[in-house]
């Protein structure tokens, strides 16, 4: 398995980007492609950091991306950078024509944590298209809730408009999914303070998502269970080992 850090410009973002990637060095049909996304006070390197994640792929036929988000919440931010444009079209045509990696839906995923896990929701249904799982764990899930307590912080990513029933809000998003719906694994601690918003997500995508699995079990918001979960969403979702 190789580990690649790569820095490139971005047009979309009018600048230089980093990620950190992991990929077979010899790759076999249909290699698995896995965008792994980071919490608010982290950064791509994270993932890579504080998890094993480098460990749980080895030897397996998957690639393993890690990209920056700053602070956006993945999204093409009011008074900021397009991160939702770049990590849901540039980035993913970057990958393809620079490393060859078609990206078909059936073996292309999305996960992450807090902020992140938050990414990938939005990403993955926004774009149920392109694929075929999604792995949440501690995910910040009622944005709108959070946006409306407070709003001068998140004026900068949303601006002041009322983000209800938007591309942003993930109740919404999840209840208008046309037939095609990816599959879902959504983890959090008991003891994390966005507990409370978790169960209320799950509630609705239990409703609305064919194939969507809860779990939850004693935890705060820490990396020994994004570490341990990410292993649980591999091994069902992603890579079946």
């Amino acid at each position: 398995m190789a580990r690649l850090e790569c820095s490139f410009y971005s047009g979309v973002l009018g600048m230089r980007t980093n990620f950190i990637m992991y990929l077979p060095e010899k790759r076999e049909e249909g290699t698995k492609v896995l965008y792994l996304l980071h919490g608010l006070s982290d950064t791509f390197r994270t993932w890579d950091e504080y998890s094993a994640i480098g460990r749980y792929v080895r030897d397996k036929n998957i690639a393993v991306i890690m990209p920056d988000a700053q602070k956006s919440f993945y999204t093409d931010m009011k008074y900021g950078l397009p991160f939702y444009t770049y990590l849901s079209g540039e980035l993913p045509g970057f990958i393809k024509e620079q490393f060859n990696l078609e990206q078909k839906r059936e073996n292309t995923h999305i996960a992450g944590l807090s902020m992140g896990g938050y990414g990938a929701l939005k990403i993955g249904l926004n774009n149920p298209h392109n694929f075929k799982s999604i792995g949440a764990f501690s995910a910040v899930c009622d944005i709108v809730e959070l946006v409306n307590e407070r709003k001068d912080d998140f004026a900068p990513v949303f601006g002041y408009e009322d983000i209800k029933d938007t591309m942003h809000d993930l109740f919404y998003v999840v209840k208008n999914l046309g037939d095609v719906k990816p599959s879902v694994y959504h983890w959090c601690g008991t003891e994390d303070f966005l507990y409370e918003q978790n169960i209320k997500f799950s509630r609705v995508a239990k409703e609305f998502l064919p194939c969507y699995t809860y779990s939850e079990g004693p935890g705060d918001h820490s990396w020994q269970y994004w570490d341990r979960e990410i292993v649980n969403y591999l091994k069902n979702y992603v890579l079946g080992y």
